[in-house]
């Protein structure tokens, strides 16, 4: 996250949304080598479309990235929300955790990153308890609420359907963002934008998709 959100500063959003939607490939990847998680055929297609299509769609929103650092820090952000639900993946399985466990596991390891290590850093662990007694609080919970209720949901795929295709349905988030952004600010979105929501959303189906012997099931 702190590598996004620097890619963010320096690249923009856009840019920065483009590259670090690659962590599904990545992650795939790794999964396949370290967990032996395999994809059919047609659910690496469904998964290559997916990410074009968010890449696509974030990077309608923002110009080309210019500066390498700015390409840099949105690599290894993708490269580590890849490693994520991987390693999630496996300590779940191997230790016979539940998916509420392994959340607060993350999150009580990543809050104290970042208190101890850094906010102090970057010396601004000042600014970070004066936000506390700020008016913005209460919206600073209600999304740590939404936060949290989307990474339980996101760690509960991962535990049951793996983490290949549980970052596939994950990346549908670039998706949403059109038809809320258009139902909020009554705008049209345009075709191009529609076009790869539709994309991301069909090609995450796919990759979710098991076929059997005996039934049919997504």
């Amino acid at each position: 996250m702190t590598c996004y959100l620097l890619a963010i500063r320096t690249a923009g959003a856009g840019p920065a949304v483009s590259v670090s939607a690659l962590y599904p490939a990545i992650g795939a990847l790794l999964a396949a080598i370290f967990l032996r998680e395999q994809l059919r055929s047609w659910q690496k297609a469904g998964l290559m479309v997916s990410v074009s299509g968010a890449v696509l769609l974030s990077a309608l929103g923002g110009g080309a990235i210019s500066r390498w650092s700015g390409l840099i820090p949105a690599l290894v952000c993708a490269l580590c929300w890849g490693s994520e639900a991987v390693i999630s993946s496996s300590g779940m399985k191997l230790g016979d955790i539940s998916s509420e466990l392994g959340l607060l596991i993350r999150q009580i390891t990543s809050a104290t990153a970042y208190w101890l290590i850094l906010l102090p850093m970057s010396g601004s662990l000042k600014t970070a308890v004066s936000a506390v007694k700020s008016d913005c609080l209460l919206w600073v919970l209600l999304a740590a609420v939404a936060g949290t209720a989307s990474f339980l949901c996101y760690f509960r795929t991962i535990r049951n359907l793996g983490s290949s295709k549980a970052m596939a349905l994950n990346i549908t988030y670039t998706a949403w963002v059109v038809m809320m952004e258009s139902a909020l600010h009554r705008t049209s979105p345009g075709f191009l934008p529609i076009l790869c929501a539709m994309l991301i959303s069909s090609g995450s189906a796919l990759t979710a998709y098991e076929q059997n012997k005996q039934e049919l099931k997504v």
